[in-house]
């Protein structure tokens, strides 16, 4: 009987790098057995962006209050995906999975059953209040929030209904099977490892991604995107500023600190105690879990300190030289255009701006 893995995340447990790697590698997977079947998304992943997965438009056909034609649509294209393997495994990842009533996974495990195949969940989970942290700085880079640290994540944490993942995972696994739902702890493996060893694959010939996915806002940046986010910038102009920092490695061999405060920490901890526990005897046979500390606390004024002059100077001032060479390729591109239409020389030039 042939496997459909489906990587469901959880959130903020590496799935970017995960699905880089699997883009990249999508004909050595296959040549061991593996399909990891191709979107739109996956093309985006083989050049290294950060997508939802090749399995998003599935798991968001299958949401509660979803299009009925699309999830027609898409339960049809997965029934062919899983005869187009014949003996191959099929592997689908996005966070998105983790999202769905558990209904929605006894859909699929019944598809897989008409063909032949079972289905097998893999689910890496994080100590709640690293990956509060980590949402916060993702949501600070990506969402543009302006909301400080502590007031942002104290309102959130008991909301996030899939941080209880005992409660999650246990009628996950009720659907199932427990045999078919492989749990890891993110903060104590490799995910790219994990992944290769739970589908029974050779990873020695398998390219990792060269560089970091998904790259985070380092702590000190922090207070300067919380200004710089009143302003309104895109995306795009936030990820060029930490990627300018990625490049400049600055302060690259400093400490990690957290801007969790010990109390808030403690109060995260205590919150999910109960759940953690319960989670540790389910699926990891009661051995201790999220044992690792965060780093030391940093309060955000003293984490708007940790630049100085010259650190700020380099890494807008990159920024700005940046932003100069794409005008200059942009203006460039726009005179060749001018050229073959005939234009007057330096046309572009001559436009006004006022």
């Amino acid at each position: 009987m042939g496997t459909v893995y489906l990587h469901i995340g959880i959130f903020k447990t590496g799935s970017s790098a995960l699905q880089v790697f699997f883009a990249r590698n999508a004909a050595k997977l296959k040549d061991q057995g593996l399909i990891y079947p191709q979107s739109a998304s996956v093309s985006n992943a083989r050049r290294g962006l950060i997508t939802s997965g090749n399995g998003s438009s599935l798991a968001l056909a299958l949401k509660q209050g979803a299009p009925a034609e699309n999830r027609g649509e898409q339960l049809a294209w997965f029934g062919e995906t899983l005869v187009s393997a014949k003996s191959h495994g099929i592997l689908l990842s996005s966070e998105i999975f983790c999202d769905l009533p558990v209904d929605a996974f006894q859909t699929l495990k019944s598809i897989c059953h008409e063909h032949g195949m079972q289905l097998q969940v893999i689910a890496f989970v994080r100590e709640q209040a690293s990956y509060m942290e980590s949402l916060y700085i993702q949501q600070v880079k990506r969402r543009h929030i302006t909301s400080l640290p502590e007031p942002y994540i104290r309102d959130r944490y008991p909301k996030a209904r899939h941080l209880k993942y005992h409660a999650f995972l246990s009628s996950l696994s009720d659907t199932v099977g427990a045999e078919n739902l492989k749990v890891r702890d993110y903060g104590a493996e490799d995910v790219i490892a994990a992944m290769c060893e739970i589908m029974g694959l050779e990873p020695d010939n398998l390219e990792r991604p060269p560089k970091k996915i998904n790259i985070s806002l380092p702590y000190f940046l922090v207070p300067m995107f919380l200004e710089l986010n009143k302003m309104d910038p895109n995306k795009s102009f936030s990820d060029q500023v930490v990627r300018n920092q990625s490049q400049l490695q600055q302060h690259a061999t400093a400490e990690r600190r957290t801007l969790l405060s010990p109390d808030l920490q403690q109060e995260i901890r205590g919150y999910f105690a109960d759940e953690n526990k319960r989670l540790s005897q389910a699926f990891f046979g009661g051995a201790e879990i999220f044992n690792k500390p965060l780093p030391p606390y940093i309060s955000l004024e003293d984490a708007s300190k940790v630049m100085d002059l010259m650190d700020v100077t380099k890494l807008l001032g990159g920024l700005a030289i940046q932003h100069e060479r794409r005008l200059i390729r942009i203006e460039n591109a726009l005179l060749a255009l001018g050229d073959k239409a005939g234009f007057e020389p330096g046309w572009v030039r001559k436009i006004t701006t006022d």
